[in-house]
């Protein structure tokens, strides 16, 4: 076997180079022992076993670039077997991309359920704070209705009485709820990446609304349907079939714009992925 890449000559003085398959042994390797080590982030159930797969998660990114690597470090001087190191390529990658996708989706899960449970902790705090504070100013307004029944003379009993009406129907006050620092969900190298992009739900609707606004630019104002079908013959030959969307330009609006973006037809959508360094 090869440990390096060496060159010989078949029969007929064809030049064949031979791939050095060590590298790409040893990474085929390392890919098989990641997949057995990721079995022990299949569930997650706490911040320190979150922060472990994060710290997994991007062992696994590193070790997929390094793959990478040795894939086209290997496929350079080859011509004959290019097809079948694409095939191990391709296995291998994506491999170790299905184990990034499964932690991918335990830590998410995971961080979602936390901020929920943050969430709900949160309201109920607020609630028992409304609670205590509605308390309060009941007992408030009774002090004031005794304070009425004893008061001196009519006025001061009516305004007494005005006082505790007004303290019974107000909102409640309450401090607000001091923001808790989150728990350390993610290891140093691994961050959220949220992307944009355009997803077309009626081409019909972005075509016409594409040609509204030429028909502005050459007339000045909005064309009546008899002008429009004047300078523009419609037949049959001119149908959605002709045109073809530009999706690159839409991405980039729908990056740019993100919820602004305003195309007849076009929805925005965001995706939010963990990325490792």
């Amino acid at each position: 076997m090869a440990t390096k890449a060496e060159k010989t000559a078949d029969r007929s003085g064809r030049l064949i180079v031979l791939m050095d398959v060590s590298k790409v042994a040893t990474a085929k390797q390392q890919t098989a022992q990641l997949v057995a080590d990721s079995q022990q982030f299949q569930t997650i159930t706490n911040s320190t076993e979150c922060v472990s797969a994060s710290t997994f998660l991007a062992k696994v990114a590193r070790a997929r670039r390094f793959v990478k690597n040795v894939f086209q470090l290997a496929k350079a001087p080859l011509v004959d077997q290019k097809r079948a190191i694409d095939t191990d390529e391709k296995t291998t990658v994506a491999t170790l991309l299905a184990i990034e996708a499964s932690l991918t989706k335990g830590i998410q899960e995971f961080r979602i359920r936390e901020a929920e449970t943050r969430a709900k902790i949160d309201d109920e705090e607020r609630r028992q704070r409304e609670d205590a504070a509605r308390v309060e100013q009941a007992a408030k307004a009774e002090e004031l209705r005794q304070a009425a029944l004893a008061a001196p003379n009519k006025k001061v009993a009516r305004m007494l009485t005005q006082q505790a009406t007004i303290i019974e129907n107000a909102q409640p006050i309450i401090d607000p709820i001091e923001a808790q620092e989150p728990e350390q969900t993610l290891a140093p190298g691994v961050f959220d990446r949220t992307t944009y992009h355009g997803s077309i739900r009626s081409f019909e609707r972005l075509v016409l609304q594409v040609a509204a606004e030429l028909m502005m630019k050459k007339f000045g104002a909005p064309p009546t349907v008899a002008l429009w079908l004047k300078q523009f013959n419609p037949n049959a030959q001119a149908s959605l079939s002709c045109l073809q969307p530009s999706m690159p330009t839409i991405n980039e609006l729908a990056t740019r714009l993100k919820k602004d973006l305003s195309l007849e037809g076009v929805t925005v959508e965001k995706d939010t992925n963990l990325v490792a360094r």
